[in-house]
């Protein structure tokens, strides 16, 4: 996935949720809402686009 591509809405909508626990200062539910992204897109590309 490019970074110009937007994330899938589920996905999209967990990382949302993470930013406000975050915001919050809750951590682990902020971990929690990150843990529910799908694996393959929870990790930074090794190779540039």
């Amino acid at each position: 996935m490019k970074p110009s591509q937007a994330l899938p809405t589920d996905d999209a909508r967990y990382l949302s949720a993470a930013e406000g626990w975050f915001e919050l200062g809750n951590w682990n539910e902020a971990i929690h809402e990150l843990e529910k992204i799908t694996p393959t897109l929870r990790v930074y590309p090794d190779e540039p686009f």
